[in-house]
């Protein structure tokens, strides 16, 4: 974003930035004067890092056919700390991209499960099987929750017992 950028955001849109949440949606904007830029220059593209394994998740075509450039690049970037790259864009690519994507490993080798976004627990209701919550799982120490950023608890997990 240039120097000269300015946004300007709806009426009463401005209480979460006041409270130092490091987002604004776009739905709080009512108008832009100037030029502005992406973040990190790489629209539409996520990365997670789990362990070793990098998660990619292109939400646009454009990220979507560079994924193999990407992943060789996080490889060569990470030095052997990443020792696999998984491609998860298959909920994320837009419907009207037309792209038929199939998740799964652009390098590496799959050791041991990952599981990514399970099914809704209404899968287990509608199939009568019961469900009980053995443990909860949360992000650890070096991904702490900012309060004023409640989109940053976004590790979680179950230990379920399925009957």
């Amino acid at each position: 974003m240039s120097v000269n950028t300015k946004i300007i955001l709806k009426s009463g849109k401005d209480q979460s930035v006041r409270r130092r949440h490091p987002w604004i949606f776009s739905g709080a904007i009512n108008k832009i004067n100037g030029e502005p830029a992406e973040g990190d220059n790489l629209p539409g593209l996520v990365v997670d890092v789990y362990n070793n394994v990098a998660v990619i998740q292109a939400h646009s075509a454009g990220m979507y056919y560079q994924r193999e450039l990407l992943a060789d690049i996080l490889m060569s970037l990470m030095d052997g700390r990443i020792t696999a790259v998984y491609d998860k864009s298959d909920t994320a690519l837009p419907f009207k991209a037309g792209i038929k994507h199939k998740n799964g490993f652009l390098r590496g080798e799959e050791a041991g499960n990952i599981v990514l976004d399970p099914p809704a627990f209404a899968a287990a209701a509608n199939v009568g099987r019961k469900v009980r919550v053995i443990h909860q799982l949360s992000q650890p120490a070096d991904h702490p929750v900012n309060i004023f950023h409640p989109e940053s608890e976004y590790l979680k997990g179950l230990v379920l017992h399925i009957e």
